[in-house]
């Protein structure tokens, strides 16, 4: 009965359709194919947008040290340039007697000639502190290498100076009723 079986078996086996087989495709070079597609890829696609490079870092700044000396050679400069346009009695001068004896402190602001007149202040070096002991020049007249310093202190006080070789003012201090010889220099 096994053999019965085996040959039914067998002629349902050779009924039953054979499964079709692929189509047979004319032979071809598969470097040429990838190629192919590679083409076809590339001409459907646009080419990838190109992305702008970044912009380069700033170049490093100065350090607080070189910014601190920066600044400070910036306000040199300026006071520099400031006080070459002052005139030459701009400053602190001392009027003293002819024994060397300090009598007054005077500070002057000379603009320069041509551009204004000198201006400035006294202070009396024997009653430093005293009430009416400093004040303001009423007047600073300069007329080439002469000087005349105007002020009240109890009277009127009049300096007439002439400016020497050696950058020392020599003249005379009148007040009252009194005049002597006197010396203005830098401290």
């Amino acid at each position: 009965m096994i053999g019965v079986i085996l040959a039914l078996a067998l002629q349902v086996a050779d009924a039953s359709p054979a499964p079709p087989k692929p189509p047979v495709a004319a032979p071809s070079n598969a470097a040429d194919a990838i190629a192919d597609i590679i083409a076809q890829t590339a001409a459907d696609t646009p080419p990838p947008a190109s992305r702008p490079s970044p912009p380069p870092p700033p170049p490093p700044g100065p350090t607080p040290e070189e910014q601190a000396k920066i600044y400070e050679s910036g306000v040199r400069s300026t006071f520099e340039a400031r006080e070459a346009r002052q005139g030459p009695l701009d400053g602190r001068w001392v009027l003293a007697d002819a024994e060397g004896k300090s009598l007054y402190m005077f500070q002057l602001a000379d603009p320069g000639p041509g551009r204004g007149s000198v201006e400035g202040a006294w202070r009396d070096l024997a009653r430093q502190g005293a009430a009416g002991a400093s004040g303001f020049l009423s007047s600073a007249d300069r007329s080439g290498q002469d000087l005349v310093l105007r002020f009240e202190e109890d009277a009127p006080c009049v300096v007439t100076l002439a400016q020497g070789a050696d950058g020392r003012w020599t003249g005379v201090l009148r007040a009252a009723a009194a005049s002597r010889p006197v010396v203005m220099t830098r401290p």
